[in-house]
């Protein structure tokens, strides 16, 4: 829980939105923070929602990811020079 709210079963809910009403869509951004720690549980849960996607995702990390855990969870999404 987090402000009240369950951040996986929001995340389920859109995905599924976005599944059934947007299955056209070239490309679905997921713009950080995709997680409130970074800690490597979360990203492995966010892989197992995401693999319900019908559409493509490119996710970008913002101040409270962490990109050890990230690129654990997620070996094959491209990075830059930086990592």
């Amino acid at each position: 829980m987090l402000f009240g709210f369950d951040p996986a079963q929001r995340l389920r809910k859109t995905i599924e939105r976005i599944s059934r009403d947007h299955a056209d869509a070239e490309l679905c951004v997921v713009t950080g923070d995709l997680t409130d720690e970074g800690d490597f549980a979360s990203y492995v849960l966010l892989r197992e929602a995401l693999q319900e996607l019908r559409v493509p995702a490119r996710l970008l990390l913002g101040n409270h990811d962490r990109r050890e855990n990230f690129i654990r969870a997620f070996p094959e999404e491209p990075r830059d020079a930086n990592g």
